[in-house]
């Protein structure tokens, strides 16, 4: 019984949903069997296409295309002249295309020269492969020397080198450390000598006094004199 009570409701909601849908065709049939409706329509019609120019869909069609190309070249032109000014407000691109302007020159061109200007161009554009081609070949060279075949290889060479370079600077501080500490070791050690030979209470006094004859020892090539 529930089954055929659910059965019977849904059979209702489907009867007035055809219903609806023949009521509603029913009105659409009458609107286009309506002759006024149908002269409304060509009437319409005739009004679009003198107001667009067009005869029939496919010349809408190729209007379309035509607009959307032409659509497509302004944005592409915009973007162009957005990218040399710099500036997306239209209305402020002519007075700046009048201020990147090049005042004409003050004496006219001679024409004569371009000949010789271009053969001059066409020597120079030479020059440069002659130089590409030497700065390759030495690239290569240096890279079969030093064993560099791509950038990480040259910093790790680099490197390397200042590393090397750090400890022949150490090693020459340290000789010069050395240097200045031995002179003046050198330095103390003759004014000891020289303190123990001459002066007061000295070997020189001391000789004199024993020898009664010599008044100052002094030293000659490592030798006491």
């Amino acid at each position: 019984m529930a089954d055929l009570f659910t059965a019977i409701e849904q059979t209702k909601n489907e009867m007035i949903r055809i219903s609806t849908q023949l009521t509603e065709k029913h009105e659409i049939k009458k609107h286009l069997a309506d002759k006024r409706s149908g002269a409304d329509i060509e009437q319409n019609i005739a009004e679009i296409r003198n107001k667009t120019g067009l005869a029939d869909l496919q010349d809408f069609k190729a209007k379309m295309e035509k607009k959307k190309k032409l659509e497509a070249e302004q944005s592409e032109l915009f973007g162009k002249i957005f990218g040399i000014l710099g500036e997306k407000n239209v209305n402020r691109w002519e007075r700046l295309i009048e201020g990147m302007k090049v005042a004409a020159p003050k004496e006219a061109p001679d024409i004569t020269k371009e000949t010789d200007m271009r053969e001059h161009l066409v020597q120079l554009d030479k020059q440069i492969q002659d130089l590409d081609k030497q700065i390759s070949v030495f690239t290569e060279i240096q890279k079969t020397t030093y064993g560099i075949d791509d950038p990480r290889s040259a910093f790790i060479e680099l490197d390397r080198l200042e590393k090397k370079l750090r400890g022949y600077e150490l090693e020459k501080n340290a000789a010069l450390a050395a240097r200045e500490i031995f002179s003046k070791m050198s330095a103390e050690q003759d004014n000891y000598l020289q303190e123990v030979i001459s002066g007061s209470r000295s070997l020189s006094e001391y000789f004199n006094i024993i020898t009664d004859r010599y008044e100052s020892v002094m030293i000659n090539n490592k030798d006491f004199t």
